[in-house]
């Protein structure tokens, strides 16, 4: 079972170790580090390497704002600019903790022994949510898709239960009343109800070849139960399979 904090070593562990400065390195070279590697803060690190602070685009331009006094600033030594860093160590990393964190920061850097290991950003938080999220939400999609086209065939929900009823067989307590309601159903449920052969006449002229169909929403099916019962994120062939599913 992949847990939250799996996804996040991995997310961690997939990057380089965090470029940073020196306390007493300047203005200047701090700068020319941040636009070479198009980055927005860099950690400030003692003679040891311990973190001892933060200097960003925002503690430069606070500094610029309230103490220059029109002499150039670039000469200034990285300890007079930098600002108090949040951090996180390594082992304690959660993506909760994370978020909460974030709300009063703009990047908390993750540490191990007080040394930089990582930086994570609200954009690095971002692309993990959309990464973890983003096949439940088109595989969501699709369901509903389905389900419009069923309640466009069926019109009634007595003709949508006596569909179920047909597809699904029966409700070992209830003979009287299908497997499962329709707000019941799992996804491969919908797929069952519409190839039926009774059924599948009136939705072919939607998708047109059943073979077709069931090739596209087999893998969709998959990957639902894969992320329902927690067995890891999808990869990049999976989850362009369910773009493409969604797109037909």
């Amino acid at each position: 079972m992949q847990s939250t904090y799996d996804s996040i070593a991995r997310f961690l562990a997939d990057r380089e170790p965090p470029i940073s400065v020196t306390r007493t390195d300047s203005l200047s070279s701090a700068l020319s580090t941040m636009v070479e590697n198009d980055f927005s803060q860099l950690p400030v690190i003692d003679k040891n390497g311990v973190l001892v602070g933060m200097i960003s685009e925002q503690s430069i331009t606070r500094h610029l704002l309230h103490f220059s006094d029109g002499d150039s600033m670039l000469d200034l030594t990285v300890d007079v600019l930098m600002d108090e860093v949040v951090t996180l160590a390594r082992a304690d990393v959660d993506l909760f903790t994370i978020l909460e964190r974030l709300q009063n920061c703009y990047a908390l850097v993750i540490t191990e022994e007080h040394k930089p290991v990582g930086i994570i950003t609200y954009y690095d938080t971002t692309t993990f949510l959309r990464e973890w999220s983003e096949g439940l939400i088109r595989i969501q999609n699709i369901e509903q898709t389905l389900r419009q086209y069923i309640e466009n065939v069926f019109e009634t929900d007595k003709a949508i239960e006596a569909a179920l009823h047909r597809a699904l067989g029966s409700d070992r307590k209830d003979p009287t009343k299908p497997k499962r309601g329709y707000d019941e159903l799992y996804f491969k449920d919908h797929v069952q109800l519409i190839t039926h052969d009774e059924y599948w006449d009136r939705f072919k002229g939607y998708w047109g070849s059943q073979t077709l169909f069931t090739r596209v929403t087999t893998p969709v099916n998959q990957a639902r139960n894969q992320l329902a019962h927690f067995r890891g994120n999808l990869n990049r062939v999976q989850l362009d399979a369910i773009k493409r599913a969604e797109r037909w």
